[in-house]
C-alpha cells in the first residue's frame, strides 16, 4: 500500500548542489587551462573569479532555502557544511589563480600542473557523487563507495 510522506521534503537542494559542483568543476578546468597554457593570465584569472562569485551566489541560494525550509532532505548542519565546503574549493582555486597573477609567476612548475590535474580529477568525482545524494536507496550506497575509493 502506498503511503505518501506526512510532510514533503524540499528537493531543490539537490539541484543547487549539482549546480555548485558543476561550477566548482568549471573553475578547476579553467585553472588547469591557466596553468597549462600560461597565456592571457589576467583574462583567465578574471574568468575564474566570475565563477567563484557565481559559486557564492549558489551558496547563498542554498542557505536562503535552508532558512526557509521546515523539513530538509537531510540534516541542516550537513546541508550547510556541504554547501560551504563546495564553495571553499572554488574559493581556493580562485585564490591560487589570484596569487599567481599578483606574484607574477613567470611559468608554473611541473608540480603546479600536476596539482591542477588532481583538482580536475577530484571535481569529476564530485560531479559523479553529488547527484547520487537524492536517491535514498541504491545510489546513496554508490555515493558512499565513491567517497572511499
Amino acid at each position: 500500500m502506498f503511503k505518501p510522506p506526512f510532510i514533503p521534503r524540499e528537493k531543490k537542494f539537490f539541484g543547487l548542489f549539482e549546480k555548485s559542483v558543476e561550477n566548482t568543476s568549471q573553475s578547476a578546468v579553467k585553472f588547469k587551462n591557466l596553468v597549462d597554457l600560461w597565456s592571457d593570465i589576467p583574462e583567465r584569472v578574471r574568468e575564474i573569479t566570475e565563477l567563484e562569485q557565481y559559486g557564492d551566489t549558489i551558496t547563498h541560494d542554498i542557505m536562503n532555502l535552508l532558512n526557509h525550509t521546515f523539513v530538509t532532505p537531510f540534516d541542516r548542519e550537513d546541508i550547510a557544511l556541504l554547501a560551504h565546503t563546495l564553495d571553499d574549493v572554488t574559493d581556493c582555486i580562485q585564490a591560487a589563480g589570484d596569487f599567481m597573477l599578483i606574484y607574477r609567476v613567470e611559468t608554473p612548475c611541473k608540480r603546479a600542473r600536476e596539482l591542477a590535474d588532481i583538482i580536475v580529477q577530484i571535481t569529476v568525482e564530485l560531479e559523479r557523487a553529488i547527484p547520487k545524494l537524492h536517491d535514498h536507496r541504491g545510489e546513496l550506497k554508490d555515493s558512499q563507495l565513491l567517497c572511499r575509493d
